[in-house]
């Protein structure tokens, strides 16, 4: 009989200490003011971080390389003067130290305040130096996107001139030995005269298609603004400024409970 009385005491104890969800829902409409001076004091913190935050945009600098004939295995066109591999690495392991330096001490900045990617687009001759910044930091983009252009060019300029150089000298050289050959009688005379008019020419198409490499933009901003928007943040905000309301509804009636409890014992 005891051991009777007992279960029934523990059933009836554990059914005193389940709670509904009828209960739960008196929890929070007894709790609502602790509720709304919490989602209120969540909400005040998330718009005022909202307002402040300031918007970030993309700034964007295309340069396209400097050219040259392609051999004959590329089947005719053009191809980059230098590698854009090569160049996408003077960027990033030469070119971008010293310029970072220079930006930070005009402006006595300690770091850099935003980030700063290269590419190069797949089959294409464009190198690509693309940030995100804030609009207050767009002048330092700027700056840092020209002056890592004005190295790549000067660098361009000099392959240029040297491959230029080299073609010219050939040509030169080709051009006297056709001179020579015209005025020396042989039998293969006009066997030389031939290859060397069509490797004159062939130098010539060369010089003609040298091209120097062409800025398209620096530090050109998109349009919009890049990151996450205010209004998934606003909604973001609202979510968990509910959630932490209910909580702490649910925390305080959690305490009372606890002091009721410690009262009665």
């Amino acid at each position: 009989m005891s051991d009777q009385y007992s279960g029934k005491g523990r059933l009836s104890t554990s059914k005193e200490d389940e709670i509904s969800f009828v209960d739960l829902a008196k929890i929070l409409i007894l709790r609502w003011k602790i509720m709304a001076v919490v989602f209120s004091l969540f909400m005040v913190m998330a718009l005022g971080y909202i307002a402040m935050m300031p918007r970030q945009y993309e700034y964007v600098t295309i340069y396209h390389l400097a050219e040259q004939a392609a051999l004959s295995s590329d089947h005719g066109g053009s191809v980059a003067l230098e590698s854009p591999k090569s160049v996408e690495s003077k960027l990033k392991n030469l070119y971008f130290a010293p310029a970072t330096r220079g930006l930070l001490e005009s402006t006595n900045l300690e770091s850099l305040p935003f980030r700063i990617h290269f590419s190069n687009p797949a089959d294409t001759k464009l190198l690509v130096i693309n940030s995100e910044a804030a609009e207050q930091f767009a002048d330092h983009v700027e700056t840092l996107h020209q002056d890592l252009i004005e190295r790549v060019m000067e660098n361009q300029q000099e392959l240029i001139e040297q491959r230029r150089a080299v073609l010219e000298s050939q040509l030169e050289s080709t051009e006297r030995g056709l001179e020579a050959v015209k005025e020396a009688n042989s039998e293969y005379t006009s066997q030389l005269m031939a290859s060397y008019s069509s490797r004159i020419l062939e130098l010539q198409a060369q010089l003609g298609q040298l091209k120097e490499g062409m800025v398209e933009k620096v530090a050109a901003r998109g349009l919009n603004p890049v990151g996450m928007s205010r209004s998934l943040l606003l909604a973001l905000s609202i979510a968990f400024g509910l959630l932490f309301a209910v909580l702490s509804a649910f925390m305080m009636q959690f305490v009372l409970a606890v002091k009721k409890s410690l009262a009665e014992g």
